[in-house]
């Protein structure tokens, strides 16, 4: 147990969690250099193992000592995977969030746009009422000018054809 702890311990010191240039979570081994590690012969990892993971480890005699140790890497390989996969998760959800408050910021400036339009349409309409109320009034005092015209003509007219 105290031979786990001591690799526990090695392994939380050895592997920390950074992000890559597109903001994606990797993985950084950084080296472990307080403890060195030992392999037995039948314990060597194979070439495209992770560094850390290829380390020696404890020589040990026995297969059960061998089992222990590797049910151990695999212990932490699934641990590095689901704290990948934790971080992972959180930063889809960081970026969904973004992705929803910018929705909303669009739907938000349509809102306001449509709002916009509909008050320019109001003011336009209101100037052309404004214009055909003026030619309403225009067209009703040419009426009236033309009928006073022709009264007056029909009344010169009729005293040029009384004699007198």
């Amino acid at each position: 147990q105290q031979q786990q702890q001591l690799h526990q311990r090695m392994y939380e010191n050895g592997t920390r969690y950074v992000f890559d240039a597109t903001g994606r979570p990797t993985t950084a081994t950084l080296p472990i250099s307080h403890m060195p590690m030992h392999s037995p012969a039948s314990a060597t990892a194979p070439s495209n193992a992770h560094p850390r993971h290829s380390a020696h480890l404890p020589t040990t005699d026995t297969a059960q000592g061998t089992r222990e140790e590797l049910d151990w890497l695999q212990f932490n390989l699934r641990r590095e995977e689901l704290e990948f996969r934790k971080l992972m998760f959180v930063h889809d959800q960081e970026l969904e969030t973004k992705r929803m408050r910018l929705e909303e910021q669009r739907l938000e400036n349509q809102r306001r746009e449509t709002e916009l339009e509909s008050k320019r349409l109001d003011v336009q309409r209101k100037q052309l009422d404004t214009q055909i109320e003026s030619l309403k009034s225009v067209t009703t005092m040419l009426g009236q000018m033309v009928s006073q015209m022709g009264s007056q003509m029909h009344n010169a007219s009729d005293s040029n054809a009384q004699p007198r």
